[in-house]
């Protein structure tokens, strides 16, 4: 059963690693094609206020236009929206599926007899304990 457990666990990992490194490429190449296709502000509110880039775009019926400011902005919003958890869940998952994959199922070490020992000697509840620790220690 744990074997069976093991295999689902892997496959959700994978499926979610790989969505989320998609999602982390998708938001980079957003931002590359945002910085590659900015113009200098023609408004000179904007260039007072430090903008040094524009873009006016189209998309699902709405219009946007994001600026990009040389430098900090001289208010910044209550609401600031960073885009890091795309590449901390692609690094999470990522760790997570290494841990279980080669750390956890030692039937992918490649000494079987010391992996088996290895786990012979760790229940389960120190497996997850050891898991735990490594996660919190990085």
């Amino acid at each position: 059963m744990e074997s069976y457990l093991l295999t689902w666990a892997e496959l959700l990992l994978r499926w979610v690693h790989v969505i989320t490194a998609i999602a982390w490429v998708g938001s980079s190449f957003y931002f590359v094609f945002l910085d590659s296709s900015l113009t200098p502000p023609v408004d000179e509110d904007l260039k007072k206020q430090g903008v040094s880039g524009e873009l006016w775009a189209v998309h699902g019926g709405g219009f946007y236009h994001p600026v990009k400011f040389a430098v900090s902005p001289p208010q910044l919003p209550a609401h600031l929206h960073w885009f890091y958890w795309e590449s901390y869940s692609t690094w999470l998952s990522g760790f997570a599926l290494f841990t279980l994959s080669y750390l956890w199922n030692a039937r992918q070490l490649p000494d079987r007899q010391v992996a088996n020992g290895l786990v012979a000697q760790l229940g389960g509840g120190h497996r997850v304990g050891l898991l735990g620790g490594v996660l919190v220690a990085l």
